[in-house]
């Protein structure tokens, strides 16, 4: 009836799905997300809510120090809070964690050139609310040829250069 549920039981859980960027798509497709039903399981746990009706938790954006994640994450919280009457409400939340505080993204105007042929690159870089942002890059070429002895692609560095990508 609107008042905080002092002391009732709550079981959150929470799980995380990586998250891609595609900052060359329409606006709505620019975020490929999946489901929340999908991804990792983080973490559950049961306890009490305050005489508020609140709880504090945590949750462990780095699950092994050893292996750093190789994308950003969308986090997923579902919480269930049953009252003194044994009625049970659920609700859910996410939120999105980030590897770096801005994206950066290329793109050519074809995917393969010749030799002594000009490539255009574009490049854009946001920050993590996806507004455009200015950043200085060290921007490198490389060549890349498969080696069949080591049945490997090996990377050489063809050129260097500093940038700074434009406030837009």
């Amino acid at each position: 009836f609107g008042a905080p549920v002092s002391e009732g039981k709550v079981t959150y859980t929470v799980s995380a799905s990586p998250i891609w960027w595609n900052p060359f798509a329409e606006e709505f497709e620019a975020w490929y997300e999946p489901s929340e039903y999908y991804g990792e399981f983080i973490m559950r746990n049961v306890t009490r809510l305050a005489k508020d009706g609140t709880v504090e938790f945590t949750v462990p954006t780095v699950i092994d120090p050893k292996r750093p994640r190789r994308h950003d994450m969308r986090y997923f919280i579902r919480c269930e809070v049953t009252d003194q009457s044994n009625r049970t409400v659920s609700g859910s939340t996410l939120c999105s964690v980030f590897r770096a505080a801005f994206q950066i993204a290329l793109t050519t105007d074809r995917y393969a050139y010749r030799i002594s042929e000009t490539a255009k690159v574009q490049i854009k870089t946001v920050d993590v609310e996806q507004k455009p942002i200015s950043v200085k890059l060290l921007l490198a070429l490389e060549s890349e040829r498969w080696n069949p002895k080591t049945s490997r692609y090996e990377r050489k560095e063809v050129e260097r250069q500093q940038i700074t990508t434009e406030s837009n």
